[in-house]
């Protein structure tokens, strides 16, 4: 599970909605943005930690004899359930610097940096007949000696002989099963830090004329930044893991004097990468015991966006108010691998969503007054206010909050 939607992925859809034109020749623009976000985890409920597969993996491990008619189903219904919740948050950095090859070409580099990457998630478990038998070694083969499940039960209750009775139960004992015998990371407090993936484009001008310009823009995403860890839920992955293409074009219309209109579309295609995932079956509960772990062939959905923008000069052209807003697809993702295809159904699923995103901000800008020869520094500061929601997957009806604040300059 991700919690963090890929922000270096946002940073770039940023580039798409504020920079559509290109620079003069020989110039730079050198800009700084420090983002804070703030995201709400799904918050779920696992019935029974472990389910039939996971129960049954158990038992064939143990032999025949050690449970006599206990059946997987049995097993599963006797583990305890587990709820998450809580929140995740982010202060990250993101650097672009744009250079103007020609009037009509620049290239530009961004590169986001994660300075706090904190996950905080709540975990509570219920009471159950089965506990985290303390005496189970993960080393060691599973045997009626070697168990990781605790119970105090005896023959009469269907089993060949009794387990182990000095175990732990309720959260902890979740906690223990969750990471010892399912294979996961413990369920806590997550921080970290890192780059992450960086994004280079070309920007060509396609139409120049008063009142209104039009560019378009090519761009490379490259894996530089963590990944998702498929054994560690709570983890912030600092970008995708494979590498992508896309593009942009976006048209501004200055005729209505001070008003200023942007339109554009955007899209990005992932290259096919071979990620280690765990191939849950149940779209709304992402987990699964440690052998449904397997590295696959995997053509990550393309995604589809349009934006729009608008903004206001004013009090001499200093001041810039603005709004943003759009809205991206992303198609489900491919998986292949040694399972029928069926077996992925639930992570393709989740793969897919659909993202509306506003932005509001104000700007101060001193760009139009060095423009007219009335200012000695060419640059804008401006502070904004984004949200985002996704309609469908894991996150899907689960806001995302964010802050920037951003410096730019002209050399």
């Amino acid at each position: 599970m991700r919690w963090l939607l890929p922000l270096c992925a946002s940073a770039l859809w940023a580039f798409g909605a504020r920079a559509q034109q290109t620079l003069p020749q020989g110039h730079f623009r050198v800009q700084l943005s420090q983002v804070y976000v703030q995201q709400t985890l799904p918050a779920f409920y696992l019935p029974h930690v472990l389910d039939e597969q996971s129960a049954n993996a158990l038992l064939q491990a143990a032999g025949n004899g050690l449970f006599g008619d206990v059946s997987p189903h049995d097993l599963s219904l006797l583990s305890p359930g587990m709820s998450f919740f809580g929140e995740g948050v982010a202060t990250v950095t993101v650097s672009q610097i744009d250079y103007g090859v020609a009037d009509w070409l620049t290239v530009s580099a961004i590169v986001p940096w994660y300075e706090v990457a904190r996950v905080l998630p709540s975990v509570t478990a219920n009471g159950a007949l089965l506990g985290y038998n303390l005496d189970y070694d993960p080393r060691k083969p599973i045997s009626l000696a070697n168990f990781p499940l605790a119970a105090p039960l005896s023959a009469s209750a269907g089993l060949a002989s009794p387990l182990p009775t000095r175990a732990v139960t309720g959260t902890e004992g979740a906690q223990q099963i969750f990471t010892n015998v399912l294979g996961y990371h413990r369920a806590q407090r997550f921080d970290n830090y890192g780059i992450g993936d960086p994004y280079a484009a070309l920007t060509f001008s396609l139409l120049r004329r008063p009142g209104l310009r039009a560019a378009g823009s090519i761009y490379a995403q490259f894996p530089v930044g963590r990944p998702p860890d498929p054994d560690d839920p709570f983890a912030v992955s600092f970008g995708d893991g494979h590498t992508a293409i896309g593009g942009r074009c976006a048209l501004e219309d200055s005729e209505a004097g001070p008003l200023r209109v942007t339109l554009g579309a955007r899209t990005l295609f992932p290259l096919r990468d071979h990620p280690i995932l765990r191939v849950y079956t149940s779209s709304l509960i992402p987990l699964t015991g440690v052998y449904a772990r397997e590295r696959v062939s995997r053509l990550a959905g393309p995604q589809l966006g349009a934006f729009a923008g608008i903004a206001r000069l004013m009090l001499q052209d200093y001041l810039k108010p603005f709004l943003n807003v759009s809205y991206d697809r992303k198609f489900p993702d491919h998986l292949r691998g040694s399972r029928p295809a069926s077996d992925y159904a639930a992570v393709e699923d989740n793969s897919r969503w659909g993202m509306f995103s506003t932005e509001v901000g104000l700007a101060y800008t001193t760009v139009e007054r060095f423009l007219a020869g009335e200012s000695t520094f060419p640059g804008e500061i401006s502070l904004s206010y984004y949200y985002q929601v996704q309609d469908h997957g894991l996150f899907g009806g689960l806001g995302q909050h964010r802050l920037w604040l951003t410096f730019s300059t002209f050399l």
